[in-house]
């Protein structure tokens, strides 16, 4: 049987068999309720500004895209029906556009507004 030599961080023994599980930790060894204690909880504006940013940029990226020819024709055309399934949206006009990334950032701001409640609602109070 092959041992494994392990850091007494993680063992009290400094050479375990490969087949056990680390089932005795130190106590130099951070346990989970210490690690969720220390996390801080996410700025609202800062996180969901983020998504917002970087929801727009993808899709400003997959509309030029659309227009790029090294796809086969069948392709190119499906990516054009892939966002006229977004309401309201017609490829290529101005207008469906602005009314796209309007609608990708409100989905985005709702994205990230979820993710921060959970987050934060999740946090180990001390």
């Amino acid at each position: 049987m092959q041992n494994i030599n392990v850091p007494s961080i993680w063992a009290k023994s400094t050479v375990i068999n490969d087949w056990r599980v680390l089932a005795t930790p130190s106590s130099q060894q951070t346990n989970l309720k210490e690690i969720l204690l220390g996390m801080e909880k996410l700025s609202f504006k800062s996180y969901v500004s983020k998504c917002i940013l970087g929801s727009e940029i993808a899709y400003v990226l997959c509309l030029v895209g659309g227009f790029l020819p090294f796809r086969s024709q069948r392709g190119i055309e499906l990516h054009h029906q892939l966002f006229e399934t977004l309401p309201g949206f017609t490829w290529i006009s101005l207008g469906s556009f602005v009314w796209g990334a309007i609608l990708i950032g409100v989905l985005a701001w709702v994205f990230g507004a979820y993710m921060v409640w959970m987050h934060n609602s999740s946090l180990v109070s001390k």
